[in-house]
């Protein structure tokens, strides 16, 4: 069995997580073990995620965010095991629009336009947590649009 270069297999034995397979060359003697998953590791993926009537400090809520961030899978174990790709999109966007409406409570809302290209380092950081138990790692993010 091959795994190709930028990617990442899960070996698995009867069904059950044995290792991670880096890429190369690998034999698999035994019949009951297989190649569960093929988790491409190096592509740096693109989200948007629009949040509506985000709340301001004062309660009033702002029609719309939108938030854009660059991710990595950095733990294909952790992904493939804890979450999976048909989950994910739901928990990076619930975590998403929480880490938005957080950082729109910290706002007044005549302030509500300079979140455009403000820093999200916070945001950023505040994702890398919730995400880090999925073996994910945010690399980018970025407010360009606040209405």
């Amino acid at each position: 069995m091959e795994i190709e270069q930028e990617t990442t297999g899960i070996l698995s034995r009867f069904g059950k997580f044995v290792r991670v397979l880096k890429p190369g060359r690998h034999r698999l003697f035994w019949p009951w073990e297989k190649v569960a998953f093929i988790v491409d590791t190096s592509t740096e993926i693109l989200y948007t995620a629009p949040a509506l009537s985000s709340p301001a400090r004062e309660n009033v809520p702002l029609k719309s965010i939108e938030f854009f961030l660059k991710f990595r899978i950095v733990g294909p174990a952790l992904f493939v095991h804890h979450i999976g790709a048909s989950n994910f999109d739901v928990v990076l966007s619930s975590a998403v629009r929480d880490a938005i409406r957080r950082r729109s409570r910290q706002v007044e809302t005549e302030r509500a336009y300079d979140l455009r290209g403000s820093d999200v380092g916070k945001m950023q950081a505040y994702l890398n947590k919730q995400m880090q138990r999925y073996g994910v790692r945010i690399i980018d993010a970025n407010i360009p649009d606040v209405q």
